[in-house]
């Protein structure tokens, strides 16, 4: 997995703080928002975070990544319980 993401954004660093919290092993990518154009291919809408999985699938919105971040952890979760967050279809929307 690549978290591409700049160092200014607090989107960027609560993804950040969630993959430290769940001891999350990925290459992290620092960009400058004004020079995101690389992203094109991988995140049309040129958001970031992005994280790109490692089949190639591009998941770009922060609250989307940190949940998949928690749900393959392997540790308790950071969400509290009966969040309702539905990974799989937003997931399936990421593709």
């Amino acid at each position: 997995m690549t978290l591409y993401a700049a160092p200014t954004t607090p989107c960027g660093r609560f993804v950040r703080v969630v993959a430290l919290e769940s001891g999350m092993k990925h290459e992290e990518k620092r960009i400058e928002v004004t020079s995101a154009e690389f992203l094109d291919e991988l995140n049309p809408l040129r958001l970031i975070p992005t994280l790109e999985l490692d089949d190639g699938r591009a998941v770009f919105d922060s609250r989307v990544i940190a949940a998949h971040f928690d749900s393959i952890s392997g540790r308790p979760t950071l969400y509290p319980q009966g969040a309702g967050v539905d990974l799989q279809v937003r997931l399936a929307l990421a593709e």
